[in-house]
Order: C-alpha cells, then sequence, then structure tokens
C-alpha cells in the first residue's frame, strides 16, 4: 500500500509538471502572436489582423516584464519530470526565452535600426493582400485596420533613431521606397465600398506626407 501511494504521489507529481509545461507553452504561443501580429498573419492565424506592432516604450517595458515572468515560471517546471517531446520542446523554450533576454538586456540604443521596423509595418499589408484565404471585404477592413495605426507607428519608430551608418541608411531608404510604392497600388489589391475605400486612400496620403 505504500508503495502504491509513492507511485501515486510520483505520477501525480509528473502529471502537474507535464500540465504546467503545456499550460506555459500554450501561452508563450499566444503571447507571442499577440506581440507579433504581422508573423500571425504569415501563419495564417487571423485573430491579429487587425493590429500591427507596438513600438512605444510602455509595450516594450510589458514585452521585457512579460519575458521575465515566463522565464520564471519555466524554471518552476521540473524538466526532469518531463516526457521526452516536451522535454525537447522545454529545451527550445528555454532557450528561446534566454536570447530574448539577452537581446533586451544588451540593447543599446546606437545599434538600433529602424529598417526592421518599417519592413514589419510593409508585411503587415503585403501578409493580407496576398493571402488567397481572405475574402476582399475582410482584406479592406484588415488593411484600414492596420493603415490606422501606421502614423503613430511611424512616429514611435522616429523617436528612437539615435544613430545610424550608412548601410542603416541604405537598407532603410530601400524598405521606405517599396513600402511607398506598395501604399501607392493598393488600389490595385484592394476592392470594396467607396467610403472604405475612400479612408483607406485618406490614411495613404496621411503616411505619404509623414
Amino acid at each position: 500500500t505504500f508503495l502504491l501511494y509513492l507511485l501515486f504521489i510520483f505520477t501525480s507529481c509528473q502529471s502537474s509538471h507535464q500540465r504546467s509545461f503545456e499550460q506555459l507553452e500554450s501561452a508563450l504561443i499566444s503571447w507571442y502572436y499577440k506581440y507579433h501580429p504581422t508573423i500571425a498573419t504569415e501563419s495564417n492565424i487571423t485573430s491579429y489582423n487587425s493590429q500591427i506592432e507596438k513600438y512605444n516604450m510602455e509595450s516594450i517595458e510589458e514585452y521585457k516584464a512579460d519575458i521575465n515572468r515566463f522565464m520564471i515560471e519555466l524554471s518552476q517546471i521540473d524538466e526532469t519530470k518531463l516526457k521526452v517531446n516536451n522535454l525537447v520542446r522545454y529545451s527550445v523554450i528555454d532557450e528561446f526565452l534566454f536570447q530574448k533576454y539577452n537581446d533586451l538586456l544588451n540593447f543599446e540604443s546606437y545599434t538600433y535600426s529602424a529598417e526592421y521596423q518599417i519592413r514589419n509595418l510593409y508585411d503587415s499589408l503585403f501578409f493580407i493582400i496576398h493571402n488567397n484565404d481572405i475574402n476582399m471585404e475582410l482584406k479592406a477592413q484588415f488593411c484600414l485596420s492596420r493603415l490606422s495605426s501606421f502614423l503613430t507607428s511611424i512616429n514611435n519608430i522616429q523617436k528612437k533613431i539615435v544613430y545610424y551608418s550608412k548601410s542603416d541608411l541604405e537598407k532603410s531608404i530601400n524598405i521606405i521606397n517599396a513600402f511607398e510604392k506598395m501604399l501607392n497600388n493598393l488600389y490595385l489589391y484592394i476592392n470594396s465600398d467607396n467610403i472604405t475605400l475612400d479612408e483607406i486612400e485618406d490614411h495613404v496620403n496621411k503616411i505619404n506626407k509623414s
């Protein structure tokens, strides 16, 4: 009876760690797509198609706090009690969080390049307009929602630029030119009612002037 009791405790403990890990993994995936809506769209996850990445300091600090929280929660799971397939995923998540933590810890303002953020804005529309699984009405609505946030994002990107090299400038100019070309040709990919199209055009004009 005592041995059966010990076996029950051991099995329960293992099950508890399995559940904790699986819940953490699910929460981390949802969190990642929430903060990276463009990647979510690329992966054909539609929940965040109306959103874009946030570059304001409040969101960055919240992102840092979340990384720390996930690292603490992961450290409380005993990996020796995980099944082999979960153990592999545990290692992947551990490495991912460690890398993100170090990237944030070692960030210096002079290493910041706007090219990546501008490319995200470009991709956030590109993955919408070239997704054949999204009907035209939704494409127009998703584009309109994302366009409405672009001016704020561009302003936040500009605020963080304190230094840029010649190569940074060249890369940024190249993606800006591609971005402007896509904005000015949106009418080739989007069809909707006149009110929606007028709103899209209005946002595009404001972005081009920024």
